[in-house]
């Protein structure tokens, strides 16, 4: 439960670079995720 609660309250401006407006959503989504899955490490 504690891990629902990491991905809900996670950063969600946690990427670099540009998005394509289109896109937007789900970089904020794949942002979510790496925050609160930090101490694992980075995705490319």
């Amino acid at each position: 439960m504690n891990k629902i609660k990491e991905y809900i309250f996670a950063n969600t401006e946690n990427y670099q670079g540009q998005v394509d407006k289109r896109f937007k959503d789900l970089a904020k989504q794949f942002s979510r995720m790496q925050d609160a899955r930090a101490e694992q490490g980075g995705a490319a």
